[in-house]
C-alpha cells in the first residue's frame, strides 16, 4: 500500500535521490537486485551458449579441464585463508556469473 502511494505522488528522480542518500536502503536495494539478476542469468540460455561455448574452446575438454577453467574463471585465491577460494567481484558484493557444471 505504502509503495503504491509513493508511486503516484512523488516522481521517480526524487524516490531515486532519497534512496541514494542512504547508503544503508541503497546497499540493500543494489544488492537484491543483482542477486536476482545473476540468478536469472545462470539459468538462462546464454549461459549455457557460454559454457558450451567454452566446454568447445580449441577442441572438446576433458571433464576435469573445464572443472578448472570453471573454477579459475569465477574464483581467485583468499587472502584471509591459506589455499581458499573466493568468488572474483566487479562491484561490491557482485560476483561474476558461473558457467554451467
Amino acid at each position: 500500500m505504502v509503495s503504491l502511494t509513493l508511486q503516484k505522488r512523488c516522481k521517480t528522480s526524487e524516490l531515486g535521490n532519497y534512496i541514494l542518500c542512504n547508503t544503508k536502503v541503497t546497499n540493500y536495494v543494489i544488492d537484491k537486485k543483482q542477486k536476482e539478476e545473476r540468478e536469472a542469468f545462470q539459468n538462462s540460455g546464454d549461459n549455457m551458449l557460454r559454457s558450451v561455448a567454452t566446454y568447445y574452446t580449441a577442441g572438446v575438454m576433458g571433464k576435469r579441464k573445464y572443472q578448472a577453467v570453471r573454477l579459475a574463471s569465477t574464483t581467485k585465491s583468499s587472502a584471509k585463508t591459506r589455499g581458499g577460494k573466493t568468488a572474483i567481484t566487479f562491484m561490491s558484493k557482485c560476483p561474476i556469473p558461473k558457467l554451467l557444471t
